[in-house]
């Protein structure tokens, strides 16, 4: 295969590159050429130096794959390392050798595991909105708008410190919890919608009224008057049409990412919804020659009615056709860890003796368990030592902490009702179990306004560690909830808080 040439670029608008939905669970290969055998790492451009670090893979030349929401995969952010131009290569290869590629600037890892109650979310949370799992065009848009969870990777990687935000198998929720969330995702993004609707059209009459004394334009006038028309309309006529049109938009929104519904068990039962539904109505109305106002209750019903019952069997039929459980997901969360190791050590990209693992809620529960476990980490070859710091942001370390009726029907149902399951799947009762020395440091993080029973879960987790002799940290963030913690990561360039606690307590270590 003939050689691709590497070139250095210095002119990238971020000082950091991403690597984007990696597969966790395939090894990394011995040796990679070019663009055909870097496929499975998702990478359109290639360009390596002789060190094997991999270079140059700038933010906006990120590959996609069809379904960025695969459960097995991570997304990883790097720091882009100061390599001398001599030190380039004529060819793009990656080349695994007896001696691990060290680097003495290499910078630690932070290893990132979103929330979301065992059995929601994503790396990339937006899509997660818009996807198989859940339609809520509301939340999609307030994740898209702080780039929830990638705000987490850039931020530590504009500050000198490589992080994978990874993604893992969800668990099953309680029938009624989907049913209740199908509910309320419909009413969030039919009143999000309605409301944009409702601006754009008061947006068009105010615009319309001022230019139309100026001109005499045919179309401009006929606008106008729809306009008056709509608004003269009965409030009997205005329910059906803002939910039909709603409707219709959040049609078009699906339709632009049909990508996100392609795991799903019938994507293009989702895409044929309106159309049968229109189809259906002209049958009705050749039928019955139903009235002005009939029509469009009838419309706005059919349409309704076959979007919603397309996206409800398409969603429960995905989500209940796994049986993961709690160890499955450490498991995955183990495995990543193992195949960044393997990544660091061949490409020098990130110090493999500065790994920390880091997450937010049941993501912080994960890290934890995977630490005090010794079974996970013995599955993948590796030890407790390996892992040089905790950051748990809201965490569950007590699984009795959630133990109030209607939390443990909707969070803890998968893990079942045996008390001495629930202990064992509790990193604050291992705790005491645990007769090692190589014991992470940890940094334990609360919010100002977090529920009560995090921080009381929080600070008897920082005394017990305090017991037994670990290093603990506890902080507390100023004008922050559980679920805005993870929105403390700033997208842009200016430091928060909560970043400058991580930021130092990683290379503090």
């Amino acid at each position: 295969m003939k050689p691709t040439t590497c070139t250095s670029r210095s002119d990238m608008s971020e000082n950091f590159t991403v690597l984007q939905n990696i597969d966790y669970h395939k090894p990394l290969p011995d040796e990679v050429h070019g663009r055909k055998e870097a496929r499975y790492m998702h990478i359109k451009d290639v360009s390596l130096i002789n060190n094997h670090v991999l270079h140059n893979f700038t933010e906006n030349k990120r590959s996609k794959s069809s379904d960025g929401l695969a459960k097995d995969q991570l997304d990883l952010y790097l720091p882009n390392m100061k390599v001398k131009q001599s030190a380039l290569s004529s060819s793009t290869v990656i080349k695994s050798s007896d001696n691990n590629v060290k680097s003495s600037d290499a910078p630690p890892l932070v290893v990132f595991v979103h929330g979301g109650g065992w059995r929601r979310g994503d790396r990339q949370q937006w899509k997660y909105c818009l996807s198989s799992y859940d339609t809520n065009l509301m939340l999609f848009i307030l994740f898209r708008f702080h780039n929830l969870y990638q705000n987490i990777g850039k931020s530590f990687a504009r500050n000198g410190i490589a992080c994978a935000v990874i993604s893992y198998p969800l668990l099953q929720p309680a029938l009624w919890v989907t049913l209740f969330e199908l509910f309320t995702s419909f009413c969030m993004s039919t009143l999000l919608l309605t409301i944009l609707l409702t601006l754009v059209m008061l947006f068009f009459q105010l615009l319309l009224t001022w230019c139309l004394p100026l001109t005499n334009i045919y179309i401009i006038n006929q606008i106008y008057i729809f306009i008056i028309q709509m608004n003269s309309l009965q409030r009997l006529h205005i329910l059906p049409i803002c939910l039909m049109l709603s409707q219709l938009a959040m049609y078009c929104f699906i339709s632009l990412n049909i990508s996100n519904y392609r795991n799903g068990p019938h994507p293009n039962g989702i895409l044929l919804s309106v159309p049968t539904a229109l189809s259906t109505f002209l049958i009705y109305f050749y039928i019955t020659q139903p009235t002005f106002g009939t029509s469009l209750w009838m419309l706005s019903v059919i349409l309704t009615g076959f979007l919603q019952t397309s996206i409800a069997i398409n969603q429960m039929m995905f989500v209940y056709k796994s049986d993961n459980r709690c160890e499955d997901q450490v498991k995955s969360v183990a495995k990543s860890v193992q195949w960044l190791k393997s990544f660091g050590q061949k490409t020098g990209q990130f110090d493999t003796d500065k790994i920390v693992l880091s997450g937010h809620s049941a993501g912080a529960h994960l890290i934890n368990l995977l630490v005090w476990d010794d079974i996970y980490l013995k599955d993948i070859q590796l030890d407790r030592s390996d892992i040089k710091g905790i950051i748990s942001l809201s965490g569950v370390h007590n699984l009795h902490s959630l133990s109030f009726p209607l939390i443990r029907q909707i969070y803890l149902a998968p893990f079942g009702k045996d008390i001495k399951a629930l202990e064992k799947l509790s990193p604050a009762t291992l705790v005491s179990n645990c007769k090692s020395e190589k014991v992470p440091q940890f940094m334990i993080v609360s919010a100002e306004h977090d529920y009560d029973f995090f921080k009381k879960d929080a600070t008897d987790y920082v005394e017990k560690l305090k017991t037994f002799g670990h290093v603990a940290k506890y902080e507390i963030i100023p004008n922050s909830t559980h679920l805005s913690l993870p929105w403390a990561f700033a997208s842009d360039k200016r430091t928060t808080t909560l970043e400058e606690i991580c930021f130092c307590f990683v290379k503090g270590l």
